[in-house]
């Protein structure tokens, strides 16, 4: 009997370009809605559970008494319960290689398009042709500094576009030796003094207990009034409240933003009334090869997981003796 893979996210379309390969190892199923009782229904008897934005509760985990493994389809983990899992011996695993330059390329465009003005630039143009003024005057982004609150693999992945840039590049990662490879011309700082001196802001930290709310009132006070914010990690490393005041009270100059800890982000959200600010729906990520790329790096963690191999992405390595 084949074993059963249960998906969810109906509206994500997981695994789409290997559903063929995917349904020769397993009987795949999608869940019709990511309500916990739904996911309860269907876990019960499962072998693998693979998800994206689904939250997976202690109370899912421990009634799916079959699990071989629970897979994230994507890189951040902030939604399932990974040390319930641990306590009951079922592997956790990401897929975080797949996009690492897609979202840095995104990076790099909101940083260009808030410097530049360009979706000012683009409105106005649609309506009239206009001269050189002084509110459509953009900023250098060449010889600037940026700073890096993450440096893991995206964050290093812009800071090699920025030296094409001839940026200087700060970061704050306590987790992330300067010594490692990437970390070339990089110079770490507290987070104090990153905030101080950058002319960019950009996020790329995971959300942790320790991360949320990190970035809350009195860190964006020490940005500089003509500074921009980037965020492309997680919409809770920030104290969003704060955030829109700051760009409210031109505190600073910008924002370029592609998470928020709602998503999706309500219709009547001041973010989406503010001018010096571009906003994203969470799609710093997605790309035709990117996509094709996620799916075909899920599908490895899937036969590794079911075939009781350890995922080149383990997140829990504490289990890592339950491995044959």
């Amino acid at each position: 009997m084949k074993p059963k893979i249960v998906t969810t996210d109906a509206n994500m379309y997981m695994l789409r370009h290997v559903a063929d390969e995917l349904n020769e190892i397993g009987n795949a199923i999608v869940t019709e809605d990511d309500r916990e009782e739904t996911l309860l229904r269907h876990v019960s008897d499962a072998d693998l559970l693979v998800v994206c934005y689904a939250k997976v509760t202690r109370n899912i985990i421990a009634e799916a008494k079959s699990l071989k493994g629970i897979l994230m389809w994507g890189v951040g983990v902030d939604n399932i319960d990974i040390e319930a899992a641990t306590e009951r011996n079922i592997p956790v695993a990401n897929c975080p290689n797949y996009g690492t330059n897609t979202v840095a390329d995104f990076t790099l465009g909101l940083m260009l398009a808030l410097a530049r003005k360009v979706i000012d630039l683009d409105r106005q143009m649609r309506e009239d042709w206009m001269w050189p003024e002084f509110q459509y005057a953009g900023t250098d982004v060449f010889g600037k500094t940026i700073g890096l609150v993450g440096c893991g693999r995206t964050g290093k992945a812009v800071a090699r576009r920025c030296r094409g840039f001839d940026m200087s590049i700060l970061a704050y990662d306590p987790y992330v030796s300067p010594r490692s490879p990437g970390c070339e011309g990089i110079e770490f700082v507290p987070l104090e003094e990153l905030l101080t001196r950058a002319d960019f802001v950009s996020v790329h930290c995971c959300l942790t207990p320790e991360t949320k709310n990190m970035l809350d009132r009195q860190a964006l006070a020490k940005m500089k009034s003509s500074a921009f914010f980037l965020n492309v990690a997680r919409g809770e490393v920030v104290d969003e409240i704060a955030l829109v005041e700051a760009l409210e009270t031109g505190a600073i100059a910008g924002a370029g933003l592609d998470v928020f800890s709602q998503e999706p982000l309500p219709e009547n959200h001041p973010f989406l009334h503010l001018k010096n600010t571009i906003v994203a729906p969470h799609f710093a990520y997605y790309t035709r090869e990117a996509d094709i790329r996620l799916d075909r790096e899920a599908l490895q963690a899937i036969r590794d997981l079911l075939e009781n191999r350890p995922p080149e992405n383990l997140l829990n390595p504490e289990i890592l003796a339950n491995f044959k």
